[in-house]
């Protein structure tokens, strides 16, 4: 991959973060288009690299977004996508066994409100080993489909996503002899999003819209699979 832009590795400092905290949707536009088949092969190249790199998941999952209409600052993004990476070739996925040779389930989930220029928000989570030095094993992070009211939808959306895929991979674990004989601990930052799925009961009127979902996540807090911890957003 770096071979394809030699000039990356001649560059004097690499980023630290894959993308501009200033990244700014409405500015990429303002600029020239660039050439459509480049973007898409390092556009491609980076999406498959996120399979061992979930650090770039966000940044790729963004400009990927903007591939129909990409422009040369578009570009320029991708490319300090490129010099992170370069600059970043110690990191990556490492799995390390456990003393107690046990694997037990744990996850993260996040969402960014309406963060998108139609009002959509970003669904963000992860899963890894409870206990060991292992990076994540899993990770997601992709735009959400519809448009949430408040960020508290925002996160139960995201909520919903991050159980499905826990109940999978319990059933997974437990299949190749790694039973999960508690609730996989699924730590979020909204305090709401905690009291729905857990002490919530009856319709109320600002979540009647949005509760088959809600339903869906206090089933599986009631049935033992999941349980959401307050972990601050920092």
């Amino acid at each position: 991959l770096f071979s394809d832009h030699p000039h990356i590795t001649r560059l004097s400092s690499y980023p630290t973060v894959p993308m501009a905290s200033t990244f700014d949707n409405e500015a990429q536009c303002d600029s020239p288009k660039c050439d459509p088949h480049g973007y898409m092969e390092l556009l491609g190249s980076l999406l498959y690299v996120v399979k061992t790199r979930p650090d770039i998941a966000y940044a790729v999952n963004r400009m990927a977004m903007r591939s129909k209409e990409a422009t040369d600052k578009d570009m320029n993004v991708l490319m300090r996508i490129l010099a992170y990476l370069y600059g970043t070739q110690s990191l990556g996925i490492k799995l390390t066994p456990q003393m107690t040779h046990t694997f037990i389930l744990e996850g993260w989930c996040d969402a960014a409100y309406a963060v998108h220029p139609d009002g959509k928000s970003h669904t963000g989570y992860g899963f890894k080993s409870v206990g060991s030095m292992s990076g994540l094993f899993y990770s997601r992070s992709c735009k959400q489909v519809n448009v949430a009211l408040s960020s508290t939808e925002a996160e139960l959306n995201a909520a919903v996503d991050a159980v499905k895929d826990a109940i999978w991979f319990r059933s997974l674990l437990t299949e190749i002899g790694f039973p999960q004989p508690d609730p996989t601990p699924i730590y979020v930052d909204n305090a709401s999003l905690i009291t729905l799925a857990s002490e919530y009961s009856g319709n109320h009127k600002r979540v009647k819209h949005f509760l088959v979902r809600l339903n869906f996540l206090i089933e599986q807090v009631t049935l033992g699979s999941v349980v959401f911890v307050k972990v601050h957003t920092d």
